[in-house]
């Protein structure tokens, strides 16, 4: 009798373990599936696109900078970045079918000049870099066979005929995302997060002028934003 009842008690507990591990299964299967159908940082993407670009609003692009910090592992800092693009367009790539651009010639949602995107591709992207930016859904171009003309006094600059496939290149907004991901991502590695908002303002040679990257404007700005739009 005491045996028959040990084993009923053994098999309840079996059945308890199974029925607690299955629901569990479950679980994290569900919150697999959810995080792989919608990336962690789309909600609040959409939110702050939809604030600043306002009639100019656009959801693929949130979609896609959300999707861009996700898969660049950019996840720690998705605040600081959807802040930085309300800062750099007021999340706008084009206005009544033009690509929206600054007194500096910066282009785009992520307001890149076309010298920055001719650099850096033409010249210091690592492979791993394009491999990402392809991910991304980018098209990274070939243009090995393009180089800097120079002016009588010296100073290279793109051609006109250069400048304009390259803005052509950045017309498209997957383009544009990519290629600032990229950037955001090896600043980072390299400055920390601070560091990096400032090299991508001012340059990295213009990070080095600066002795404190947390006090400059642009951290500061990014930071207001963050707090204001509660991220």
């Amino acid at each position: 009798e005491n045996k028959m009842k040990h084993k009923r008690i053994y098999l309840s507990l079996f059945f308890f373990f199974a029925v607690i591990t299955g629901v569990n299964m479950l679980a994290n299967d569900f919150a697999f599936k959810n995080l792989s159908t919608e990336p962690k940082h789309e909600a609040a993407a959409k939110k702050v696109f939809k604030k600043y670009a306002d009639t100019n609003y656009d959801e693929s692009l949130a979609v896609d900078v959300a999707s861009a910090i996700e898969v660049s592992g950019m996840n720690k800092f998705g605040d600081i970045l959807i802040a930085q693009i309300a800062l750099e367009s007021s999340c706008v790539h084009q206005k009544k079918g033009k690509l929206v651009g600054s007194k500096t010639g910066a282009k785009g949602l992520c307001q890149i000049t076309p010298t920055t995107a001719f650099q850096k591709v033409r010249y210091e992207l690592k492979d791993s870099d394009i491999a990402l930016m392809k991910k991304l859904g980018a098209n990274p171009p070939n243009w090995s066979r393009m180089e800097y003309s120079k002016s009588i006094f010296g100073k290279k600059f793109v051609p006109k005929r250069n400048r304009k496939l390259v803005i052509a290149w950045l017309e498209d907004p997957k383009n544009s995302i990519a290629l600032w991901i990229v950037l955001m991502k090896g600043y980072e590695t390299k400055y920390g997060i601070d560091g990096a908002l400032v090299a991508y303002h001012d340059g990295e040679g213009g990070l080095k002028k600066v002795k404190s990257p947390s006090k400059h404007w642009y951290v500061k700005k990014t930071i207001s934003i963050i707090n204001k739009e509660n991220i």
